[in-house]
């Protein structure tokens, strides 16, 4: 008998099964990379947010340590020129005192030597007590003009500068740009008044300053080259200048010179127009403008400028207000606030401090790093008032947007608002010329 074929059957798998199979599989597959890469994601974004986090602390930890480093150099700045002013003022004293007692002792050695040493005594005696009264009858100490033993000068401010411009930004190049500009000398010299008699007789007169603010004052050198702000790039390629051919702050001598208009002199206070310092310059000199003679008008002479200096002035068609800020610089004017408006302000009416607002924002007063900016508000202190201001460059159009009267301080607009081409002069905690001069 045959054995049957009892083999197992075959298994058998369907198309579809399979295929069931496979879709899970990658499902699955597509799933886990989706959640891993959502969790990715996450991650990331939440290191993102902790980076910007850090960056921005990171800002602002350098902001203030800048604005710390910059207000300590002016402070140390300060501190330093009081200090130099003291111990110059101490030497004048001791070699007055010196001379002084040493033309007394020549007098009396020259003296009959039958004299006795009390009438030596009393001679000398009579000699300091002349030379002290004649200091106190003349004012200021011949010291001043008597050079030391290293050949250097001393010489006393006679008086320091109030000005509608309390920072260097927003301070004219040249002062006759904004003529509405305005600023008092209070001459503290003794017999003031009889000093300035005559001076009123004259429409102008040359301002001698110190450039006592510069920004290099804490260092011993100086540029011998500089790079002027209206210089012509193009001009050859020329891009710097000898200092002495320029009107650069920065000098071996930081001595400034600028011609402004007389208003009026009452005892000794003489108030001037047309002006380019800021408040707190040390004044050294007054000297009359004597025209036909200081403007070579009536010579017969070629006059013309260097080559590479640029003649054109940035100027805005038109400076518009805000009816917000119009409506405060009037009621600034007005009521029970013109009382403090009238003690900070140089100008007696809204319409005179209009006229001087609009002159200085027309010249483009705002700083050569922030020329790009747009949509951004600018601010500056001006006589009594911080005006904060936009600019339409294309149009050319100045807008104020509002205005307010300043605390008595401006230290919350920062330094960056400064142009540092140029600089100024203080012996108190104020600033003066600021913007470097145009040639």
């Amino acid at each position: 008998m045959e054995e049957a074929d009892v083999s197992s059957p075959a298994p058998s798998f369907s198309l579809g099964s399979v295929v069931t199979g496979v879709s899970v599989a990658v499902a699955a597959a597509c799933l886990y990379l989706y959640v891993k890469e959502r969790s990715r994601a996450a991650q990331l974004a939440s290191t993102q947010a902790d980076e910007r986090v850090e960056y921005e602390r990171m800002v602002e930890f350098r902001k203030s340590e800048r604005q710390g480093r910059v207000a300590a150099e002016k402070a140390l700045r300060n501190v330093r020129h009081e200090l130099q002013q003291c111990q110059a003022r101490e030497r004048a004293r001791e070699q007055h005192v010196d001379a002084s007692v040493d033309g007394s002792a020549r007098d009396v050695a020259s003296a009959s030597p039958s004299s006795s040493s009390s009438s030596s005594e009393s001679d000398t005696a009579q000699a300091v007590r002349r030379d002290g009264n004649r200091k106190k009858r003349g004012g200021q100490s011949t010291a001043a003009t008597t050079p030391s033993s290293s050949g250097s000068y001393m010489f006393e401010p006679i008086g320091i500068l109030e000005s509608v411009y309390k920072k260097r930004i927003g301070t004219p190049r040249q002062g006759l740009v904004v003529e509405a500009g305005r600023a008092r000398v209070r001459v503290r010299c003794k017999q003031a008044s009889q000093a300035l008699e005559g001076l009123a007789d004259f429409t102008h007169c040359w301002v001698l300053f110190v450039f006592h603010n510069n920004t290099n004052t804490h260092k011993t050198s100086y540029r011998a080259k500089v790079h002027p702000p209206r210089m012509n790039n193009a001009h050859e390629g020329q891009r710097t200048v000898g200092l002495f051919g320029t009107r650069t702050p920065h000098r071996p001598c930081p001595i400034g010179i600028s011609v402004c208009r007389i208003e009026s002199i009452t005892g000794a206070v003489v108030n001037l127009s047309g002006i380019d310092l800021i408040d707190g310059t040390p004044i050294l000199d007054l000297k009359p403008y004597v025209h036909g003679y200081d403007d070579l008008g009536e010579f017969d002479v070629i006059k013309h400028n260097a080559s590479w200096l640029s003649h054109d002035f940035v100027h805005f068609d038109r400076v518009q207000w805000e009816p917000e800020a119009e409506a405060a610089l009037n009621d600034a004017y007005q009521g029970a606030a013109a009382r403090r408006t009238l003690a900070k302000s140089m100008y007696t009416d809204s319409t005179q401090a209009r006229h001087f607002i609009d002159q200085v924002l027309a010249t483009d007063i705002r700083p050569a790093h922030r020329l790009k900016e747009t949509d951004v508000a600018f601010r500056v202190p001006l006589d009594a008032f911080i005006v904060e201001y936009s600019v339409a460059t294309a149009e050319s159009v100045v807008t104020v947007l509002s205005i307010s009267i300043a605390d008595g301080t401006t230290s919350s607009l920062g330094d960056d608002d400064d142009n540092d081409d140029a600089s100024a002069a203080t012996t108190t905690t104020t600033t003066t010329t600021v913007q470097e001069e145009d040639s």
